[in-house]
């Protein structure tokens, strides 16, 4: 998958992150959303490791989600480009420069692979 994004947010939530990227910024109804991922990550507890959910947790428009889906991501000051893994295809979001700061893109991605690293080595 491959898309632009119009949007992109990263926030904290109550106690954890949240990096969203969307084709299409707030839109009506979830008709209106167009191709969008959502990646969180949340501090983790013994129950959550042993349920296997640890790392990046992934949702969005036409892909399967849940946790162990994604091996890493990687940003090139354009793009993000999310490396699928357990079937989950590569996609590929183009940020336009006006759409976020490259610095900031750059401490989300960090960010979000630091958390992505808490996956057991069995599961990588």
């Amino acid at each position: 998958m491959r898309f632009a994004a119009s949007a992109v947010v990263f926030e904290g939530v109550t106690e954890g992150k949240v990096l969203a990227l969307s084709e299409h910024p707030e839109p009506d109804n979830a008709a209106d959303a167009g191709q969008f991922v959502i990646l969180s990550f949340s501090e983790e507890d013994e129950q959550d490791r042993s349920l296997g959910l640890t790392g990046l947790h992934i949702e969005g428009s036409g892909i399967r989600s849940g946790y162990g889906l994604v091996e890493a991501l990687k940003y090139d000051g354009r793009s993000v480009l999310i490396v699928g893994r357990n079937g989950l295809q590569d996609i590929e979001v183009v940020i336009a420069p006006d759409v976020a700061d490259a610095e900031a893109m750059r401490v989300a991605i960090t960010t979000c692979n630091k958390a992505n690293a808490s996956r057991p080595e069995q599961a990588r």
